[in-house]
């Protein structure tokens, strides 16, 4: 993503995937054939539920792996569903909406690592 600079290097973000987001316990694979094809991760709260990460291969995007993670999300996760989403990411941010999400709150990131603009997202419990 051009608009959103590297916060940690590869080393660190893997080993931030293998020892907390794998051992959160949280997470859903989709697959085709033999090979990932997206990813997603969860987070149980209090007033909401989060998903925390969403990723498809750019290779399988349009092809409803995205929507499949995202159903399997929603009817597992208990309470309303929240996310954030980057304000430069119109792709990610439509996909949501078109899912149900809608934009509850607009920041300015100053104080995250990435310091870039996004959306906070959610669906409400059903």
């Amino acid at each position: 993503m051009p608009y959103a600079r590297a916060a940690h290097t590869d080393v660190e973000v893997h080993v931030w995937v293998r020892d907390m987001l794998i051992a959160s316990g949280g997470v859903t694979t989709a697959h085709r054939d033999e090979t990932l094809a997206g990813v997603l991760t969860s987070a149980r709260g209090g007033a909401a539920s989060w998903i925390t990460q969403l990723y498809v291969d750019p290779e399988f995007v349009g092809q409803g792996i995205g929507t499949r993670v995202v159903a399997q999300a929603r009817a597992t996760l208990p309470s309303a569903v929240r996310l954030y989403a980057f304000r430069q990411n119109v792709h990610s941010r439509r996909f949501y909406e078109r899912h149900g999400f809608r934009a509850i709150k607009f920041t300015d990131s100053s104080a995250k690592e990435g310091c870039c603009p996004d959306v906070l997202h959610e669906l409400a419990a059903q």
